[in-house]
């Protein structure tokens, strides 16, 4: 497995994060760079926290993580949210998609999380998330009007 460094984003990194996240949603759906901007930005500025994953000096992936102020479906349970998360394709399947997980789940328990939530655009995704303890507990879809 290579070896990369995990390291928390800072307000320096918000071009790289905006580079990465472009790259992620070419071809799936329009980007809304100025909301990506202030979600990083957000996240980084102590609403939240973005971990970054670098081969020597090159960013190979993220995961965003954020405590959600409301939760409506899990009553006096604390859980946190991952509003986006890449992996560079040439570094799937490597083990980076797991490593960044548990950055996740570390900094969820380190602010007193019940649980956490991960998103999935793809069956590979979905399955990896699956075989490291997630279940499936919803289905998003959406129409175009």
């Amino acid at each position: 497995m290579p070896n990369y460094n995990i390291r928390v984003a800072i307000d320096e990194d918000l071009p790289a994060i905006r580079a990465a996240c472009k790259d992620f949603a070419a071809g799936r759906f329009d980007l809304d760079l100025n909301q990506l901007d202030y979600t990083s930005a957000f996240l980084i500025f102590g609403g939240g926290i973005i971990f970054l994953a670098e081969n020597e000096t090159e960013l190979v992936g993220l995961i965003s993580c954020v405590v959600m102020p409301s939760q409506v479906l899990y009553k006096d349970r604390k859980i946190a949210n991952e509003p986006f998360w890449w992996v560079h394709p040439e570094h799937r399947k490597k083990g980076l998609g797991i490593i960044l997980i548990n950055a996740y789940e570390n900094w969820a328990k380190s602010v007193g999380c019940h649980g956490i939530q991960c998103g999935s655009l793809d069956d590979e995704t979905s399955s990896l998330l699956k075989a490291i303890g997630f279940k499936k507990i919803s289905s998003t879809y959406m129409k175009d009007l």
